[in-house]
């Protein structure tokens, strides 16, 4: 009887370690999974360096370092042709930092395919980030007012900023634009939607999320320009 009573006693005991141990390397969800989270990996490359978003120019093959506030456990990464998940087990200061060589392939060459970039770490915080591609197709020049800074981009720009606030576009020739029904934002009190045009201006609101938009120039050359915006709710993408 004692036999079975200890039998008994080792099993629950075992059963309660396998549990506080997959709990403990579990991936908790972000506190909040509806929230927008503002976008924070430190992006960076021989050429340009951006936080939470950055555009590079076009190249063969990248080199491009990550940077997060907390650990790194898992590293995804996910274009609109590839999903790949990389598993760490850094420490010290290159626990927070990723080298990653990537090479666009021909489906990730022909358009807007950016990366988005998600971090997990098991005990402190997560952390995302967005890397887009400058492409031959996208050449028009434009300057983009986002926040404390006012940016040239060509061809293909990004702009981050907390949902609802006002941003803009500028161009140096009349264009029309394209986006997509999500980012539609209902009229505030002036009647004002998304966006509209002030001339060569385009104003629009943060959306939640992400957004592009698609310009093209009214008059030949017919350039093209493509604008990927992120709106905000929350600062920091933390575990429950």
């Amino acid at each position: 009887m004692n036999d079975v009573i200890r039998s008994i006693l080792l099993l629950a005991g075992l059963i309660i370690f396998l549990l506080l141990v997959t709990s403990k390397c579990s991936l908790a969800p972000p506190t909040d999974a509806k929230k927008a989270y503002k976008l924070d990996i430190k992006i960076e490359t021989k050429e340009v360096r951006a936080s939470g978003m950055i555009v590079l120019p076009i190249k063969k093959k990248y080199i491009i370092t990550l940077r997060t506030p907390g650990k790194m456990d898992i590293l995804y990464l996910k274009t609109c042709a590839r999903d790949d998940v990389v598993e760490r087990a850094r420490s010290g200061l290159n626990a927070k930092k990723a080298v990653i060589h990537f090479t666009p392939n021909e489906i990730e060459k022909e358009g807007a395919c950016p990366i988005k970039v998600e971090s997990y770490s098991k005990k402190s915080r997560h952390a995302i980030g967005f890397i887009d591609f400058q492409t031959e197709d996208t050449t028009l020049p434009a300057l983009v007012v986002c926040g404390k800074k006012n940016i040239k981009f060509t061809g293909v720009s990004k702009c981050q900023g907390a949902v609802g606030s006002m941003k803009r576009i500028k161009f140096d020739n009349e264009v029309m634009v394209k986006y997509d029904d999500k980012c539609f934002m209902k009229p505030d009190a002036e009647g004002r939607v998304v966006g509209y045009f002030k001339g060569k201006v385009f104003e629009y609101f943060m959306i939640k999320g992400y957004c592009p938009f698609a310009f093209r120039e009214t008059k030949p050359p017919y350039r093209r320009h493509r604008l990927t915006t992120y709106g905000w709710e929350v600062t920091k993408f933390r575990r429950q």
